[in-house]
This record gives structure tokens, sequence and C-alpha cells, in this order.
């Protein structure tokens, strides 16, 4: 009989429980439950015509029951799959109370006979759990749809189990802010991933998150290795939003390696590229800052509070709050710069209002790291308050630059009051602050 295994088995298993029968009911010393289980579940490659004929009399099957079977099952899975694409369609669309309801409506359809379909949803649920920053949720459903896939054996179908854990790596990424935890994900997404042209846009989207997981890691150099495979295949599948992020990642590691002429062509060409074929404020404004970083970076700074005036006013009209609050930071580094500090720390404070807004740990040890600076200009107790936060910040999120950084700034800090003190310290005072900033210093160094 020319099926699908996975199908046979479905719509065996959906016989046997309108008849009322158990595994056991069907069972036979031919036929052990282990093997009908495994029937059902389309585990089974080669069943002997045998065996199939005793399970079809036993459930009172022939051939054109289950020709007529399937084709009422084909009818039920294509409603099925509208329904999950409208859910899916309502997530993307920010209808998130809509998309809750056609989600539990689905779930209260019997798919038990559509594995499918059922992963599907969960996979869904999921999604839009991790929309509403709902972690634990998401991560429960998403390692479900793992479970159910590889339990039902249609983990092959449609990338369940690699799109699982590329939204498994940003819960991790932005809920635990665990960075390598997300890389781990995305490099087992990668692995799931089954590659044919109309779903090879989604290998680039896993390859440009990968990349930015990295680069949150300070591993620049795997960071630009996968931006580069990822432009490949945006351009390959002509997603321009995708290739715009790509140019600004680039840019953004480019600037790290202090390559900010480079950095700045690159930005410069995503934005062209913006703003010939996606011109979308919250793209745009997202460029302008990171433009207006790598010119601050290059000391350039007239450039740099331009761009960052245009990306002030682009943010104004999409009330992105997080791009608001690191906008805030950068002009606060600007006027640092240059030495304005009233207005540095003005702009710092602004900022610091908006802490809850930063979507992640490395983001806020920027803004932290310049308040130290602030600080340390201004001779300020303020210093030791901001950079604690931020050595603890960074060694909870494995930053050990940024926490070297820290040291750094409380270092410049203290040395100079040591410098001043008239009476040399006693050696039973290991309770000095240096002291202590040396031991750290120490141990964060092994």
């Amino acid at each position: 009989m020319e099926m699908d295994r996975i199908e046979f088995g479905a719509l065996i298993r959906k016989r046997r429980k309108e008849l009322g029968l158990t595994l056991n009911d069907l069972a036979n010393s031919q036929v052990s439950v282990p093997t009908l289980s495994n029937i059902e579940r389309g585990v089974v490659y080669n069943v002997s015509e045998e065996k199939l004929t005793y399970i079809m009399e036993r459930l009172g099957l022939t051939k054109e029951d289950i020709e007529e079977m399937a084709r009422k099952t084909k009818q039920e899975e294509q409603r099925l799959a509208a329904r999950i694409s409208v859910a899916r369609h309502l997530i993307q669309l920010k209808l998130y109370d809509e998309a809750r309801r056609a989600l539990s409506q689905l779930e209260k359809d019997e798919l038990d006979d559509f594995p499918y379909y059922n992963i599907s949803v969960q996979l869904q649920k999921g999604i839009l759990y991790r929309k509403r920053q709902q972690w634990g949720r998401a991560k429960r459903a998403l390692q479900s749809v793992i479970r159910m896939a590889q339990e039902s054996n249609v983990k092959h179908k449609q990338n369940l189990v690699a799109e699982a854990n590329y939204f498994l790596s940003i819960c991790a990424f932005y809920g635990d802010q665990d960075y390598k935890k997300a890389i781990e994900y995305a490099d087992q997404a990668l692995d799931a991933f089954q590659e044919d042209k109309e779903n090879l846009y989604f290998k680039g989207q896993i390859l440009h998150d990968k990349a930015t997981y990295c680069y949150h890691l300070e591993r620049y150099g795997t960071a630009y290795k996968y931006v580069l495979e990822a432009q490949k295949v945006s351009a390959q599948t002509y997603d321009i939003r995708l290739l715009i992020l790509e140019y600004n990642l680039e840019g953004l590691i480019l600037s790290e390696q202090q390559m900010y002429d480079n950095a700045i062509q690159t930005l410069e060409k995503a934005i062209a590229l913006s703003r010939k074929y996606y011109p979308v404020p919250d793209t745009a404004s997202l460029l302008y800052l990171n433009l207006a970083e790598m010119y601050c970076r290059s000391k350039a700074f007239d450039e740099a509070i331009r761009c960052l005036d245009i990306a002030h006013k682009l943010c104004q009209m999409t009330k992105d709050q997080n791009i608001l609050a690191i906008i805030y930071y950068l002009y606060g580094v600007v006027y640092y710069e240059t030495q304005e500090l009233d207005k540095a720390k003005t702009y710092a404070t602004k900022a610091t209002k908006l802490a809850e807004k930063f979507e992640l740990t490395s983001e806020y040890l920027q803004l932290l790291e310049l308040k130290a600076k602030i600080a340390l200009e201004c001779r300020s107790e303020d210093i030791k308050e901001v950079s604690q936060e931020g050595i603890q910040l960074a060694d909870k999120t494995n930053l050990f630059d940024k926490k070297k950084e820290f040291h750094y700034i409380l270092a410049k800090y203290y040395v100079p009051m040591l410098r001043d003190q008239t009476v040399a310290p006693q050696k039973t005072q290991l309770n000095s602050p240096c002291k202590n900033l040396i031991r750290e210093g120490e141990h964060s160094e092994a």
C-alpha cells in the first residue's frame, strides 16, 4: 500500500480509538504491543503483508476504507493548517490576545491523531509566550515541541525542531541573558535544519542571531564569520530587512576591532539599502544610532550628534523605549568625550530612568561604565556603587572584559587617594579597597 508510514499509522490509531480498542486488544502472537505502537507512530519502515492484513481485518478496514479515511484526513489537515497559519499571523501582527484564543480553540480539538499539527500548536504557543516575554512558559512549550517531535517521529517535517531550538536560543539570550546557552541552542537549530528553497531564509535568521550572540559575548572573530555567512543567505533569498540588519551587525563588529572607517562605510551601506528598499522608522533609528556610535569612536563628534538627532526624531515616531535608552546613553558618551560633563551626566540620568528598558545586560553595562567614568572625572563617591553593580553583572554574564574595565576605573579612583595619604597603611590593613581590587583582578585573570 503506497502511503506515508506516519499517515498510515495515524489512520490505524484513529480507527482503533473509534472502535474503543486498546493496543493490548489489538495485539496477538504475531503482532506485539510495541510493534503496533511503532506502526501507529510511523516508526516502523517495513511491515509484513501478513501483519498489515491482520490489522486491517481486525479493525474492519478495506483498502477503499483506508483511501477514504486518507481523503478525509487530508481535508482535516488542510483545515488545521489554515487555522494554525491564522494564529501565527496574529502573533506577527502583535494581536496576542486574539492569537491566544485561536490557539486555545485549536487545543480543544482532538489533535492526538494529527501529531504534526499538535506539535505545531505547541510551537506557536512557545512563540506567543516568547513575544510576551513569558520566558518560563515559552521554554516549557518549546521544549515540549522537541520532545513530542522525537516521540512521534515527525521531527523531519517543516523544521519543527530547528524552529523550537531557534526560539529557545532567543529565550536564553533575552530571558536568561545567557549568551553561551543561546549559542548552544542556535547550533542545535542549525544541526536540525532541513534545507530547501522554501525555508532557506530561516537559516539566514539563525546565522544572523548566532552572530549576534557571539558579538555580545565579545567573540568578535566568530561573530564576523557567521554574519558573513548570514549575508550570503539573505542575499540569495532577497531578505532585504535581514540583510540590512546583518550589515548593521558587521559594522558593529568592525568597530570593536577599531576599524572605524570600514565600520562607517558598512553602516552607510545599510542605510542606503534601507532608504531604497526598506524605509521603516524602527530599522532606520537603529542604524542611525549605531552610525552615531561609529562617529563617536572615531572622534567625529559633530557627525555623531547629527546622527543621534535623527535617531531621536525617528524614535519619537516609533515609541521604542529600548532604542531611546541607548540614544540617551550615546548622547552621554559624546558629551563625556568632549568633556561637557554636566550634559553627559544629564543624559546618563535620562538613560538610567529607562534602565528597565534595556533588553540586554551588555547594553546596560555600557551605561554603568559611562556613569562610572563620569563619577571618576567628578571624583564622586557614586563610583563605588556603580562599579560594584557593573562588576557583579559582568561576572554573572561572563563578560570579563567589562569586569576588568570596572576594576580599572576603580583603580584610577583609589590610587590617587592612596598617594595623598600622609601615613602609609599598616600591613595588617588588608581591607583597603585597593587591596581588594587587586585580589579580584587576580582572580578574574585566573
